[in-house]
């Protein structure tokens, strides 16, 4: 096993044809920093690519970007790209969304018949 690349809080690791991303405790915005200058520079000779969730406590939706960002550069490039040890369902488990909106309802606040636009009531989950 050769050490690709160290940055911040993720260690890259090429065996033979498989690169592998193993990420730190927390996976956030500032990863999917990191992680974008890595795969630029590592988009290697590798066949596949292996993400490794084993010691990362939480995952926050940019963390969720940096993965998918992996998937498509990998994916791109006809490689395959996998979980280590089966960690896909223990992976979504850890997401922290920063903060979901979702429209429940549109309730006009004043008469339509005015003139005054429509608002929506917004509920956070």
């Amino acid at each position: 096993m050769i050490t690709v690349c160290s940055y911040k809080n993720i260690l890259v690791t090429q065996y033979q044809e498989s690169l592998t991303i193993r990420m730190g405790m927390q996976l956030s915005l500032d990863s999917l920093e990191t992680i974008e200058r890595i795969t630029r520079l590592y988009t290697g000779p590798y066949q596949d690519c292996i993400i490794d969730l084993s010691i990362t406590q939480w995952v926050d939706s940019c963390g969720i970007g940096a993965l998918l960002s992996i998937k498509d550069r990998v994916r791109a490039q006809s490689h395959i790209i996998q979980g280590a040890s089966g960690q896909t369902a223990q992976a979504l488990k850890l997401i922290q969304f920063d903060k979901v909106f979702t429209i429940r309802s549109v309730v006009p606040l004043h008469d339509p018949n005015s003139g005054d636009a429509l608002q929506q009531r917004f509920c956070s989950l």
